[in-house]
């Protein structure tokens, strides 16, 4: 890729952005005692996919971790039910 061509990428054109927002609403989601939907890590998931196949040389991993860890906290977030979910005790 030439330095012109990285720099339209890894500027406002990449998805830096995008990425922020998705963090901003799950920690949104959270504060309000929301379990953020399986289908955000998931879609995320299949996205770093792509990334990996398509460029290489970018930091997927760290966008996996996060994908992993997102979706491992909305499992157990689930598993515990809505209350313990909410911070309130379980009856």
């Amino acid at each position: 890729m030439s330095p012109a061509g990285s720099a339209y990428w890894l500027s406002l054109a990449g998805f830096g952005v995008p990425l922020a927002l998705v963090g901003l609403t799950v920690l949104w989601l959270d504060r309000r005692g929301i379990i953020p939907p399986a289908f955000i890590a998931w879609t995320l998931g299949g996205w770093t996919d792509v990334i990996a196949v398509v460029l290489p040389l970018t930091p997927w991993p760290l966008l996996g971790l996060a994908c992993a860890l997102l979706s491992i906290g909305a499992r157990r977030a689930g598993s515990a039910g809505p209350a313990s979910a909410s911070g309130l005790p379980r009856a």
